[in-house]
């Protein structure tokens, strides 16, 4: 017994072999149902879009839908990358002006001076971040802009494709000269005669073959290699390549550019001394990851425009839980962005009306071809819900109208969609608004950037405004002035502060108190305010403002900031038709981009009938709990591994196996066969890291996973 143990041990360690797949085929099953056909070629023409509402949606729509995601999208995907380049633009200029110059003429010494052999490479070393696929970008940008508007040949050089120096040099030379070359080391075959040198050629991966061409060229500007992740670079290979550009500077002007994701140690860490000899380096500094994603969320998110996207205050938080916790990568939040809008227009088929004024006659034009399935989901919504019950008490005859008469809705819709607009424009306002507030307090207490307003704004947690002096009053009024004054829909807030202004300059410009009395006040109400405990609200005394005093100004501004932020950034759940807008569905971006595959492992192994859709392994209520011995090899031997502790013994595990294989059939199994059979399942349940190996017994596993889903 215990041999059959460690025969079974030594093949469960000695598997090697991956895991197969095993996958239902449906392509023999016959479509139960007519027109099925036609939903399958609306699938395919619009690239997975299919007709909603159990394929009554119009195609028309359906299309539209799709159409409008590539707009949208496309314009998002621009709007990124003109956020990239107006970021970036400072360092993209330092670095086409240090290329430019990396090989300016030298000033001629005096008669008595020896000239020393130049040798150095000039090289720029590119502090992007720690996540340097979000600035690739950049370098592409970089390398664009030299190759058009200089004479400079640009080659990037990834880590991944230059694992030899042999691999590297020709991927060099092959970028720079513009030729791709096959892959063969050596000379060319020829017929003929060996001894006549006029048939054979320089390898591709000789730097000769690059200082004949350029010899041979016109070419007057610098050639520049990119290497955009110089932490994962191999040390050896970048080492033989700077002293390969060294040799050759005489004849190939050189410029390397470094992305570098950590700091100056990792340099003096990879290269040696000798090869940092060989380098004349220059620093270039990117901007930050968080002001891409203030930026993004700023014109993105916060401000109305027609390719803008609104998400609700739990998927919002999510994506930016992952980037501050997790990821701390543009790219990744942009990848969430991306998926929100295609889920938006791929399960909502209102998504049609998205991305238009409803003023428009394209509007009206798509509002007229929405069916009875979508004014029927409307009306289903929770905020048509509220919004009816609202008007049952105060207008029964329009409520009675909207539902039921379809003329009625369409005009409430345009209503509804035009008060949303006007909602996103005093809430982007009032957002502006505050970070002027911010910077006027210039405290680092108060100072929390855009991305974090924007969710204390989502969620009613906007921050007290009652800390200012007054000379920052006056100074962040006049900037509240300019930003409202820049909508037309905050007029009234206009003139209020236009009145704020005055009272503030009639009552510095009068000589009724000393500069002392004037300072001692505006400290008063700053005092005051630091009690925020819930015992000093409910015990505190109403004082008697004077009229015309400092006091009384303060509670004026202090009154305009609370009505104007609650008025302007008030809950958009309570805004008609927010469903439409705003994206609130986080369980599944959870679920996309925070998957968890041991569920959905165990989940498959436990019940294999769902994925396999078989009759054969269907539980009954006098089979429930019973391991059938039709199902595969690794779920029964799965449901075996359940009932185990924390030492699985291989050879128990072996006879439980092969008693469930030969239950119930008629015909001997050989044990052999259940032996191989049992080998296989243990190795595919290693791999997939249920169970390891040990050394405290050798005919023992370990139990890795505890519970069952």
């Amino acid at each position: 017994m215990a041999d059959d143990g460690r025969s079974i041990a030594e093949a469960v360690g000695s598997v090697t072999d991956g895991v197969s797949v095993w996958c239902s085929s449906n392509s023999s099953r016959k479509r139960k149902r007519a027109g099925q056909d036609e939903v399958v070629n609306t699938f395919q023409e619009h690239n997975g879009f299919h007709p909603l509402y159990a394929g009554r949606e119009p195609t028309s729509l359906c299309g539209l839908r799709f159409q409008k995601f590539n707009a949208h999208w496309n314009a998002i995907e621009g709007h990124v990358n003109d956020i990239f380049t107006r970021l970036n633009m400072q360092a993209n200029d330092r670095i086409v002006q240090f290329v430019e110059k990396a090989y300016s003429p030298v000033p001629d010494v005096g008669a008595g001076c020896i000239k020393i052999p130049y040798r150095e490479v000039p090289t720029g070393l590119v502090f992007a971040g720690i996540n340097i696929p979000d600035y690739e970008l950049l370098f592409v940008q970089v390398a664009e802009r030299l190759s058009q508007t200089t004479t400079h040949r640009v080659a990037m050089l990834p880590s991944q494709k230059c694992l030899t120096l042999k691999a590297t040099v020709k991927l060099l030379i092959e970028q720079l000269i513009g030729t791709a070359f096959a892959d063969d080391d050596g000379y060319e075959e020829s017929s003929a005669p060996i001894e006549k040198p006029s048939t054979a050629r320089l390898p591709a991966y000789d730097m000769q073959m690059l200082a004949t061409w350029r010899a041979r060229s016109s070419l007057q500007g610098n050639l520049v290699a990119i290497i955009p992740d110089f932490e994962c670079f191999e040390p050896e290979v970048l080492q033989d390549l700077i002293a390969m550009c060294s040799e050759y500077q005489d004849t190939l002007p050189f410029v390397l550019l470094f992305g570098m994701a950590t700091s100056m140690h990792a340099l003096h860490h990879t290269l040696s001394r000798a090869t940092l000899k060989l380098l004349r380096t220059e620093k270039f500094k990117l901007h930050h990851s968080s002001e891409s994603i203030n930026a993004i969320v700023d014109e993105l998110i916060v401000k109305p425009n027609p390719f803008g996207i609104k998400l609700a205050w739990e998927p919002y938080e999510l994506l930016l839980n992952t980037y501050q916790l997790h990821t701390l990568s543009v790219g990744s939040f942009v990848r969430s962005l991306k998926y929100v809008l295609m889920d938006l227009y791929f399960s909502n088929s209102l998504s049609v009306l998205l991305g238009g004024d409803p003023s428009t006659p394209q509007f009206q034009g798509v509002l007229d071809t929405l069916t009875e399935d979508h004014l029927t989901e409307i009306r289903m919504m929770r905020s048509f819900k509220v919004h009816v019950e609202r008007l049952v008490e105060t207008e029964p005859d329009r409520a009675a109208a909207l539902l039921l008469h379809d003329p009625s809705l369409k005009q409430w819709i345009v209503e509804s969609m035009q008060e949303l607009q006007g909602y996103h424009i005093r809430y982007g306002a009032a957002l502006s608004c505050l970070e002027a507030l911010q910077d006027a307090v210039k405290s680092p207490s108060f100072k929390r950037p855009q991305r974090t307003l924007h969710l204390l704004g989502l969620r009613e947690e906007v921050a007290d405004s009652e800390k200012c002096l007054t000379s920052d009053i006056k100074s962040f009024l006049e900037a509240w002035l300019k930003i409202l004054a820049g909508t037309n829909l905050c007029q009234d807030e206009c003139t209020t502060i236009d009145g704020l202004l005055g009272d503030i300059d009639d009552f510095v410009d009068s000589d009724s108190d000393s500069d002392d009395q004037r300072r001692g006040r505006v400290v008063a109400p700053v005092v005051r305010s630091k009690r925020r405990t819930n015992t000093s609200r409910r015990t505190a005394v109403v004082e008697l403002v004077d009229k015309g005093s400092w006091e009384e100004v303060m509670k004026k501004i202090s009154d305009f900031f609370r009505s104007f932020l609650r008025k302007a950034m008030k809950r958009y759940a309570d805004l008609p038709l927010h469903e439409l807008h705003y994206f609130a569905n986080a369980s599944r971006v959870r679920k996309a981009f925070h998957p968890q595959p041991r569920a959905a492992i165990q989940t498959a192994l436990g019940q294999t009938r769902h994925y396999l859709k078989c009759d054969c392994c269907v539980q009954t209520s006098n089979t429930d709990g019973v391991i059938l011995h039709t199902q595969n090899d690794i779920s029964i031997a799965y449901k075996l591994y359940l009932e185990c502790g924390r030492m699985i013994n291989l050879y128990d595990w072996f006879v439980a196996f092969g008693a469930v294989v030969e239950k119930e059939r008629e015909d001997a199994v050989d044990k052999t066969q259940i032996q191989a059979r049992f080998v296989r399942a243990i190795a595919e349940l290693q791999f997939l890291g249920f169970i390891k190996g040990t050394k405290r017994k050798t005919d023992h596993v370990l139990r890795l996973v505890w519970g069952s889903v």
